[in-house]
């Protein structure tokens, strides 16, 4: 694995891990319940957006290599 690549990664983590963190606890501070909805939410949310780039990448909507990695094995990894 090239190191640009790993970097891609690594910068799509960090977003990743953030946004689930900030997403989670905005949730679980709105909605007050045993259930961890925050968390539910986040995995949901993830999910959904990582499917719909996805289908992106599988019609050559996005081609760039590097932003494929940052996108779907970091920040959507790391979101979800």
């Amino acid at each position: 694995m090239k190191f640009d690549t790993m970097l891609a990664i690594g910068i799509g983590g960090f977003i990743g891990a953030i946004l689930r963190a900030y997403t989670s606890g905005l949730i679980n501070n709105t909605i007050k319940h045993d259930i961890p909805f925050g968390t539910l939410s986040v995995n949901l949310i993830g999910s959904f957006i990582l499917g719909v780039l996805i289908g992106l990448i599988q019609y050559n909507i996005i081609e760039n290599s590097y932003i494929k990695s940052l996108l779907t094995t970091g920040m959507m990894g790391a979101l979800t």
